[in-house]
């Protein structure tokens, strides 16, 4: 009879073991859960930060867009206008004055006149030792004036 009884309490015992690792099971459950909602609010979070840093990099991409075009304006177009100041004194130097300016590829392209043959030639040796590339078309005398194409690359 003592062999029944020792079966009886090895059962009660695993019983309560048992009763004991259901406890856990569960509030490891609930654990598990709580948990599983705090990912999913994670997840919701680092979804939310993850577009903010898209647009975020969005906007600064523009901005280094903005800048660097403001950058090519103020140094690119700067140089451009000295170069004209430049050359508009060596005409007023010179005598000779612009019918029309164009500017492509890097080259103006001017017709000038002046009222003295020696003038534009004068000019033109100003320009090349100024520092510019010039060339020049022959020179036309048409309605007392001396006419010609100048052509200036930068």
């Amino acid at each position: 009879s003592a062999y029944p009884f020792y079966l009886y309490l090895t059962g009660m015992s695993f019983e309560a073991k048992n009763k004991e690792l259901d406890k856990k099971i569960s509030s490891l459950n609930l654990k598990k859960i709580t948990l599983n909602r705090k990912f999913k609010k994670l997840e919701a979070i680092n979804k939310k930060l993850d577009t903010e840093i898209l647009n975020s990099q969005k906007d600064i991409r523009k901005i280094q867009k903005f800048i660097e075009e403001v950058y090519k304006f103020k140094f690119s177009y700067f140089p451009k206008s000295q170069e004209l100041v430049d050359i508009t004194y060596l005409m007023n130097k010179n005598h000779v004055f612009v019918k029309d300016i164009a500017y492509q590829n890097g080259v103006y392209v001017m017709n000038v006149y002046s009222y003295k043959e020696s003038e534009i030639p004068s000019l033109v040796k100003d320009i090349a030792d100024s520092g510019f590339a010039v060339d020049f078309d022959e020179i036309v005398y048409k309605d007392k004036k001396y006419n010609s194409q100048i052509r200036i690359k930068e």
